[in-house]
C-alpha cells in the first residue's frame, strides 16, 4: 500500500457547520469521494456529499444503541454487538473505496464526531493514517439552521453542537484540522491552501487556483450567523466556542483546547448523570409525563448555563438543584420501577389464568362431546328398555291370564266329557273284636 493509499480524510463536525462545503472544496482540489453520494436537498442545494453506505451503517448503529444527539453517548456503546458489526461493515466499505481510488479517498458525516472511537479502532486495524477535519461554526448559526431545516428546539440543538465537539476533542486529543465556516469568506484561498497541505492534496489538474475553487463554491449568503433573530446567551456554549475560535488550521494550542474541553465536561457531569438516569427510566417506561417534577428540575439545571452568574455561583446552584433532584426524582424512579415490576407480575398472573381458562374450556368441550355421546346412548338404551319392558309386560299379563283361568275351574269336574267324578271314599281300617 502506497503512502497515499494508506491515508484517509474524514470531515466531521456538529452538523450544519460547513461539512458539505468543506468536502466539496476538497473534492474539487483532488480528494476522491464515494460514487454513492446522497443527493441535494433544500438544506444542501449542492448535495450532502455523504457516502450513502456509510451513513446507513451509522444510522443503524446509532438506532440500535438508542442514541439521541442531544444526550451523551450511551455508556459502553463501543462494546455492544451492534458496534462490532458496524465496524466490520465499515472496514469492508473503506477497503473497497480505497482500492478503487487512484488518490486519497475521504468521506464526510457529522455523526463521526460521536462515533470517532469506533473509527479509530478501524484505522488501527487497517493501518490507515487519518486526516481529520473538524468543521466549526458559531453555535448561534448552527442552532438557527437546525431549527430552520429540522425543526429542532434551541436547547436540543445547543446540546448537539456542544456534545459532538466535546466527543471528538476527547477521542482524538484535538488531533485534527479546524476549519471555521466563517473563515471561508474572510480568509478565502489561504484556508484552503493550508487544508490541502494538511491533507497532502493538490488540485486535480495541477493548475486550478484554490482561490477560484473557493469563489465558485462559497457565497456569503450561506452564512446566517449574523442574521440570527435572537442570540443564545449560554455561557457554556460561549466558552466552548471561544476555545475553538482560538484554534484554526492544523497548528494551534491543542493542550489548551483539551483542557477547556475537560473543564466543561466536568461541569456537565451533573447533567450527564441525570440524563443517563432519565434514559434508564425511559427504557422501563416510554412515558415521561409522570416524571414532570423531575424533568422540570433537570430543565432548571440546564437553564442555569444560560444565566450570566459567575462560574462558582452557578456551580453552587447546580449542586443545590442536584441535591433537590436527588430527593425528588429518585423516589419517582423507584416508584415507576416498582410499578413496572407489579405490572409484569400482574401480566404473568393474567397469562397463567388465561392458560387455565383455555385448559378449562378444552375440558368443557371434551365433556360436552362426552355428554352428547352419552345422551345419545341413553336415548338408544331408553328405547331398547321400553321395548323390553313392553315385551315383559305382555309376558306377565299372559301368565296372569293363564293362571286366572286355572284358578276358576270347578273341583272334580272332568272337563273332557262334562261329567263330574265322584270322590272315592277309602275304607277305614276294621276294628278287631276282642
Amino acid at each position: 500500500m502506497s503512502d497515499r493509499q494508506n491515508q484517509i480524510i474524514i470531515v466531521t463536525g456538529s452538523g450544519r457547520c460547513g461539512t458539505s462545503l468543506t468536502t466539496e472544496l476538497l473534492h474539487k482540489a483532488g480528494m476522491r469521494v464515494s460514487p454513492d453520494l446522497i443527493g441535494a436537498s433544500f438544506g444542501n442545494p449542492s448535495g450532502h456529499w455523504e457516502d450513502g453506505e456509510i451513513v446507513e451503517v451509522h444510522q443503524k448503529l446509532l438506532q440500535s444503541i438508542d442514541y439521541k444527539p442531544h444526550l451523551p453517548m450511551p455508556k459502553n456503546w463501543l462494546h455492544e454487538a451492534a458496534s462490532r458489526s458496524a465496524e466490520k461493515q465499515l472496514a469492508s466499505i473503506v477497503e473497497e473505496r480505497i482500492g478503487e481510488s487512484d488518490t486519497i479517498w475521504g468521506f464526510k458525516d457529522p455523526r463521526v464526531a460521536s462515533l470517532m472511537p469506533l473509527w479509530l479502532k478501524l484505522f488501527n486495524k487497517l493501518k490507515l493514517n487519518p486526516r481529520i477535519v473538524l468543521c466549526v461554526r458559531h453555535p448561534n448559526a448552527v442552532v438557527r439552521s437546525f431549527e430552520l431545516h429540522y425543526g429542532r428546539n434551541a436547547q436540543d440543538s445547543s446540546l448537539t453542537w456542544l456534545l459532538r465537539n466535546l466527543d471528538i476533542i476527547r477521542a482524538t486529543n484535538a488531533s485534527f484540522f479546524v476549519a471555521h465556516y466563517e473563515d471561508w469568506g474572510s480568509m478565502n484561498a489561504s484556508l484552503l491552501d493550508e487544508l490541502l497541505a494538511y491533507c497532502s492534496l493538490s488540485p486535480s489538474d495541477g493548475t486550478t487556483d484554490t482561490k477560484q475553487i473557493v469563489h465558485e463554491n462559497f457565497s456569503d449568503d450561506f452564512d446566517h450567523s449574523m442574521r440570527v433573530d435572537k442570540e443564545i446567551q449560554n455561557s457554556v456554549l460561549n466558552r466552548m466556542y471561544a476555545a475553538l475560535r482560538a484554534c484554526s488550521g492544523g497548528n494551534f494550542d491543542r493542550s489548551g483546547l483539551v483542557a477547556t474541553s475537560n473543564e466543561i465536561e466536568q461541569d456537565m457531569q451533573i447533567y450527564t448523570r441525570w440524563a443517563g438516569e432519565l434514559a434508564r427510566v425511559d427504557a422501563h417506561h416510554q412515558n415521561y409525563q409522570s416524571l414532570e417534577g423531575g424533568l422540570s428540575l433537570l430543565t432548571a439545571v440546564m437553564k442555569l448555563s444560560i444565566e450570566s452568574a459567575p462560574h462558582d455561583v452557578k456551580i453552587r446552584k447546580l449542586n443545590r438543584l442536584s441535591e433537590k433532584a436527588n430527593e425528588d426524582l429518585r423516589p419517582l424512579i423507584a416508584k415507576f420501577i416498582e410499578k413496572e415490576k407489579a405490572q409484569f407480575k400482574l401480566q404473568r398472573q393474567i397469562t397463567k389464568i388465561q392458560r387455565q381458562v383455555d385448559l378449562n374450556f378444552k375440558d368443557t368441550k371434551l365433556l360436552q362431546r362426552k355428554f352428547s355421546f352419552s345422551d345419545e346412548k341413553f336415548k338408544n338404551l331408553d328405547s331398547s328398555f321400553a321395548a323390553k319392558l313392553q315385551e315383559l309386560q305382555e309376558f306377565v299379563d299372559g301368565k296372569f291370564e293363564e293362571l286366572s283361568k286355572r284358578m276358576t275351574k270347578p273341583e272334580g269336574r272332568d272337563t273332557s266329557n262334562g261329567t263330574v267324578k265322584k270322590p272315592v271314599k277309602k275304607d277305614s281300617p276294621r276294628q278287631t273284636e276282642n
